[in-house]
């Protein structure tokens, strides 16, 4: 299977062009993602994020990005398959 490179400066934009099945992530799943020992795809609004820690209470997922790291609802991420 062929797949083209895409500058990131344009990943952001037509990220979406090769993904199938995209959906909103709930706190169980994603404490099965932090757990898994394989390595799951996970986005925050178009950028590949890697969970560091989830909070229970809050529901929210401390992430690392390229650009940084962040506290985020775990509502907003979404796992590709």
């Amino acid at each position: 299977m062929y797949i083209p490179l895409i500058p990131l400066k344009n990943y952001k934009k037509i990220y979406t062009m090769f993904i199938k099945e995209r959906y909103t992530m709930d706190f169980q799943r994603a404490q099965q993602i932090f757990n898994s020992t394989k390595s799951i795809t996970v986005f925050h609004k178009g950028e590949s994020i890697w969970i560091e820690r989830l909070d229970p209470n809050t529901q929210t997922a401390y992430v690392r990005t390229l650009s940084g790291e962040k506290t985020i609802p775990v509502s907003e991420l979404q796992e590709v398959h």
